[in-house]
């Protein structure tokens, strides 16, 4: 058992754990080495060592270090979530197995995996979705009305926040993701903006009057140039590069996490739009909007004219920076850029509709049209020059009128190679694939996104993330009372339970938990037979539930088979169904539906042997 240590300025909890032990023999188990583990709290915004308190949003880093060497591990990827201390509780090894299989984790815990939607509506409201609520009544986890519509948004990973330019540049409204509570910040500045960073980059503000600040020091002004400052994250979304322009000239490429300076150009030209590429570089589209420019650090007096054909607005480049893709909202003209070969390789022009928005994965290209009720994909492995445009087309319901913002609504969803196309008049977002370049499939999944008309969305992770070797952090909102943080690597990693309290009231309002009990009959189960298996499920108290028909998901832990299982209720009031497993090894039991109101707690593990 792991038992919690305290200190007078943190809550910090230490545990040696040994990685987990899968079907191997001993002699591979002895040779794993095992790791030792801090947790500690503190707050978002500060970054200062706290103690956790019910309805706070907290900070939560785990500091992993190997016991043998005493340095960090490297290569892993943490899954985690907080469950309540009970005595019914499964064992950190079984529950790590259930939730490899489900992707869930148990009823009634805080999910630290995953992405969250922030959505930002026509009326001025903000909902915050989980996507992984999508079936229930509300997937909406926090909300809050601002003033009036914001002139721009960021959201930062970090603080788990999202920045709102206010109306008319009167300040910033900063949201929390997990508590729906809203603070105001720099009301006395001269009008705003823009607002842009997040993750590792830090939060930059942008003024009216030609300058920026990063948000934790509104006195650190730097000039960009004449007018007022629109920034631009990097096309690479690990880079910490940021690009800076002034609508009257002007020009600043920055690193956004340490402010140090790129290339400074206040006297340069007035731009319409620009692409940032990640070793500086930047494809900018002058406010005539007849050429691109490529701009080049080491120097930005020789750039390179790339004629377009058409009047442009906007320019988006693809990850790598080979690629990139000028239009204009609202229009029907794009072209496609080799920004190697400094020339336009494919034009495009759509009949019928216009262009919404244009963003990139790392290999495909989407284009969102609202008026015309479809996503275009473009697969980048078919641009080439003289070659022309192979556009995939694929429906999206219905058709929308224009927003009157066209930017965050094609979203991508690094890293996975998927984009979320936004809808509106439906309120839905609708999930894409790059495998969506073969066949013109339509899109399988969606997320509603409740709580008013979307007009831009923003995607954040709120998974543990590595800040620094052997680190992991993410923020969380914990009811009060004694609970566990489970932690797992996956198959073959580490897995271990950490003790921790919550100072505050106990959520009561908990969902009705069951657990379920599994006979076989034999001693063994073998592979290759139809099994009769014997099933109940146990209130909180231990007694026996009716259930007439249960029907069962039955994957494999260690090949990729699924199977499914229809258990009915026999006359003595048990459960009762057959199923054949194909080979030996471990399976889980997952109940595909309940009676409402009854959550299983976790699924049940059976070892089937030969």
């Amino acid at each position: 058992m792991i038992h919690p240590a305290t200190r007078s300025i943190a809550a910090l909890v230490v545990a040696v754990m040994s990685l987990a032990v899968g079907p191997e023999s001993a002699g591979a188990q002895d040779a794993r080495a095992s790791l030792a583990a801090e947790l500690d709290f503190f707050d978002p915004e500060t970054r200062r060592p706290v103690r956790p308190e019910a309805g706070t949003a907290i900070g939560m880093r785990v500091s992993l270090t190997d016991v043998t060497t005493g340095r960090a591990p490297r290569g892993l990827t943490v899954a985690g979530w907080v469950r309540s201390k009970a005595p019914g509780n499964a064992g950190c090894e079984e529950a790590a197995q259930a939730f490899r299989v489900t992707a869930q984790p148990p009823v009634g815990s805080v999910d630290l995996n995953g992405i969250l939607l922030v959505s930002l509506n026509e009326g001025a409201s903000v909902g915050v979705i989980d996507p992984k609520l999508n079936l229930q009544s509300s997937n909406m986890i926090a909300a809050a009305n601002l003033d009036g519509r914001p002139l721009a948004m960021a959201v930062d990973v970090r603080s788990f926040r999202a920045f709102f330019v206010n109306a008319d540049g009167a300040g910033i409204s900063s949201l929390s993701l997990l508590t729906g509570a809203l603070k105001q910040h720099f009301e006395r500045q001269p009008p705003l903006s823009d607002v842009a960073g997040g993750d590792e980059r830090g939060i930059w503000v942008g003024r009216v009057d030609g300058h920026m600040f990063p948000f934790g020091d509104p006195d650190a002004l730097r000039r960009v140039g004449d007018g007022a400052v629109t920034f631009r994250k990097s096309s690479e979304p690990d880079s910490p590069l940021l690009a800076a322009f002034a609508d009257q000239g002007g020009l600043l490429v920055f690193d956004g996490a340490t402010g140090r300076t790129v290339f400074d150009a206040p006297q340069f030209e007035p731009l319409s739009d620009l692409a940032l590429l990640h070793d500086g570089s930047a494809i900018t589209v002058p406010v005539s909007g007849r050429v691109a420019r490529i701009v080049y650090p080491d120097a930005p007096g020789q750039s390179i004219d790339v004629p377009l054909g058409f009047k442009a607005g906007r320019v988006v480049a693809s990850p790598d920076g080979r690629h990139a893709i000028a239009y204009t909202p609202g229009g029907s003209a794009a072209v496609v850029i080799d920004v190697a070969r400094a020339e336009v390789v494919q034009p495009l022009e759509l009949t019928d509709s216009t262009l919404a928005e244009v963003t990139f994965t790392d290999d495909a290209a989407y284009l969102l049209s609202l008026d015309g009720g479809f996503a275009g994909l473009i697969d980048l492995s078919s641009v080439s020059l003289g070659r022309g445009a192979q556009i995939r087309k694929i429906d999206l319901a219905r058709k929308s009128a224009q927003p009157r913002s066209t930017e965050g609504l094609l979203v991508p969803l690094w890293p996975s190679p998927q984009v979320l196309a936004v809808s509106p008049e439906t309120q839905t977002g609708w999930l894409l694939h790059d495998d969506q370049a073969v066949g013109e499939m339509p899109p399988m999944d969606s997320v509603r996104l409740r709580g008013g008309v979307p007009s831009r969305v923003a995607v954040i992770d709120r998974s543990f993330r590595e800040t620094d070797p052997g680190v992991f952090e993410t923020v969380a909102l914990v009811p009060g009372g004694d609970h566990e943080l489970v932690l797992t690597t996956g198959i073959g990693g580490m897995t271990a339970c950490l003790d921790f309290r919550v100072r505050g009231p106990v959520d009561m309002q908990q969902a009705d938990l069951v657990t379920l009990s599994v006979d076989a009959g034999q001693g063994h189960v073998p592979a290759g037979k139809d099994v009769e298996i014997e099933l109940a499920f146990h209130d909180r108290a231990g007694n026996p539930i009716a259930v007439d028909r249960v029907e069962f998901l039955v994957p494999s832990l260690s090949s990729s088979w699924i199977g499914r299982m229809t258990a009915l209720r026999a006359p003595d009031g048990k459960l009762r169904g057959r199923v054949r497993f194909p080979h030996p090894g471990p399976y889980a039991l997952q109940p595909l539906a309940l009676p409402e109101k009854l959550h299983l707690k976790s699924a049940v593990l059976l070892e089937v042997s030969s």
